[in-house]
């Protein structure tokens, strides 16, 4: 019988994974075969299912084993991923994006009848999000809000205007 612990994979999370998945396997082919041998054999079907069952154990156990190893260089390359993301995060993590600050101030300056304002905060806001998205920096909100109240004071107010004077 192969041994757990000489898998050769160096996280214990994904070594018990590796070992449950192959007693998993095994029990399933044991009851495939236990099924088919007492269908064809009667009783002495079980016997020779479990014969068959550990004569295949160590195959299903490699199986299981590569496996484990592509879940353990999936799961380094999502921490790597964690780690770089964590870094960006922490070096830019210095104050909220600019563009998102003036696109707010002007989207809420459109509210006060200067309708352009809100048209240039509403493009700032897209421009802003946009580079939130690959910069982390704070302001998200800020450049949502920008988008929305630069979108109803400059589109939304425009063609009520225009409505209320064609008569509507």
């Amino acid at each position: 019988m192969v041994m757990f612990e000489n898998m050769d994979i160096k996280n214990e999370k994904l070594n018990k994974i590796a070992k449950d998945d192959a007693i998993f396997f095994s029990f399933l082919l044991f009851l495939a075969l236990l099924i088919v041998a007492i269908g064809i054999l009667d009783w002495y079907g079980t016997i020779i299912a479990f014969i068959l069952t550990l004569a295949f154990y160590p195959f299903i156990l490699k199986i299981s084993i590569k496996n484990a190893k592509t879940r353990e260089g999936k799961l380094n390359k999502k921490i790597e991923t964690e780690n770089q993301i964590k870094e960006k995060t922490d070096s830019n993590n210095l104050g909220y994006n600019k563009l998102a600050i003036i696109g707010l101030i002007l989207s809420v300056v459109s509210i006060f009848g200067v309708g352009l304002a809100g048209l240039i905060g509403f493009v700032l806001g897209i421009i802003a999000l946009n580079q939130i998205k690959h910069t982390y920096k704070k302001g998200k909100g800020l450049a949502i809000a920008a988008i929305i109240i630069g979108f109803i004071w400059s589109f939304g107010v425009g063609i009520l205007k225009r409505l209320i004077e064609a008569g509507f």
